[in-house]
């Protein structure tokens, strides 16, 4: 019969006890995933374009920069990847420096970052986003301050995606309508070579 020794035995529990659980593991660095959200009774993937997201946009005109000579055209649900970070903020999955981050500015709108610049406006919000496992091997993710909506903008059938507060206020004015959000894990996928323009190149619409 084998002994444990005081010290050996308090090492262990200490151990055990300063170890991550599995959620907090399993979420430290951050989940990847394609999102949608669901409208009409159908998800919809989240199209990019210019600073903000948009659902049922014409995807020839996310206004996405390639990186790499050959890169087909950013005009496919896969190349819109989110990573939202235990920590609760979010970004686009791109190989940019600095990285493009996703807030909430002081309409409530949707937006992220210009490539390369990662310093949020003022008065606006890069917290409160958050994922978890849904069914059929999905992810649910939504915000804390609020429940995301798809408020109509321009043509039928294309709506912007804003954070609406606890007042309903979006919802109710601008005849928004509530959205869950989910998402398909990426997978193996890495990075995309993509970075998202926040306003048109010179010279382009």
């Amino acid at each position: 019969m084998h002994f444990i020794g005081a010290a050996t035995l308090l090492s262990l529990v200490a151990a055990v006890s300063s170890a991550p659980s599995p959620a907090q593991s399993r979420f430290a660095t951050g989940t990847t995933f394609w999102p949608s959200f669901k409208i009409g009774g159908f998800n919809q993937p989240v199209v990019t374009y210019y600073g903000y997201f948009y659902l049922g946009k014409d995807t020839s005109t996310v206004g996405c920069d390639p990186k790499v000579e050959g890169t087909p055209k950013c005009d496919t649900m896969g190349s819109t990847h989110w990573k939202i970070w235990y920590a609760g903020t979010a970004v686009l999955e791109v190989q940019v420096p600095e990285g493009q981050q996703l807030y909430v500015d002081q309409t409530g709108a949707l937006r992220y970052t210009a490539p390369g610049k990662p310093q949020l406006p003022a008065g606006t919000s890069g917290s409160g986003f958050r994922v978890r496992y849904g069914e059929n091997k999905t992810l649910d993710f939504w915000h804390t301050s609020g429940s995301f909506v798809a408020c109509p903008e321009g043509p039928e059938g294309v709506y912007k995606i804003f954070v609406d507060g606890k007042d309903k206020k979006l919802e109710t004015q601008k005849k928004c309508v509530p959205v869950a959000g989910s998402g398909r894990p990426t997978g193996s996928n890495g990075a995309s070579w993509y970075s998202y323009l926040t306003e048109p190149k010179k010279g382009k619409n």
